[in-house]
């Protein structure tokens, strides 16, 4: 990891688990995020991350980063048939202690939804679980959606990390901190 990405870690640490990391695109925002999940993961078992993207393709691209991590992450999009046993599962195996991590990549719209929510909501809640909400290119839309703001704001999530790659693209009433890294040379 390049110094920026070790002190963007730091500082989101700092901020007691809250911020941005607002780095240029190519920068390695995806690599820093996984690294600084996989340190707290050491740390606060059973860890459940949420990863929460706008579009499918970009989802896709998380899953497959994360698999370099070795570990299979639930994908929750395109429809709820499709990812809803898999959630409930991954979810049974952290309780029986078959299972340490589970991860979850989620488009914006599923985590919005009441049927993703109303299964996420409820062990947040229970704080029987850690649970960390990374949400990639929050910038896509001018501002963070509600449930993720709502999320960071409220602090449901034990921790909460936002990436962009301009913080001033973000509404700040929805961040605690910005940890603003340069560009690759």
């Amino acid at each position: 990891m390049r110094p920026y990405q070790k002190d963007a870690i730091r500082a989101w640490s700092k901020a007691g688990g809250r911020g941005v990391f607002a780095m240029a695109t190519g920068s390695g925002k995806t690599l820093t995020a996984l690294v600084l999940a996989s340190k707290v993961a050491e740390r606060n078992r059973p860890l459940v991350l949420v990863v929460v993207c706008p579009f499918i393709n970009l989802c896709r691209q998380w899953i497959r980063e994360i698999a370099t991590f070795g570990v299979d992450a639930v994908p929750c999009f395109e429809g709820r048939q499709r990812w809803q046993v898999q959630l409930e599962e991954g979810y049974q195996r952290l309780a029986a202690g078959l299972d340490q991590v589970l991860v979850i990549v989620a488009t914006n719209a599923t985590f919005q939804s009441d049927a993703f929510q109303c299964r996420l909501r409820p062990r947040v809640d229970a704080g029987n679980l850690h649970h960390l909400l990374i949400a990639g290119e929050v910038q896509t839309s001018g501002r963070v959606c509600p449930e993720i703001a709502a999320q960071v704001q409220g602090r449901s999530m034990l921790w909460a990390l936002l990436l962009s790659p301009q913080v001033t693209a973000i509404d700040r009433s929805s961040t605690a901190i910005s940890a603003t890294a340069p560009g690759p040379a």
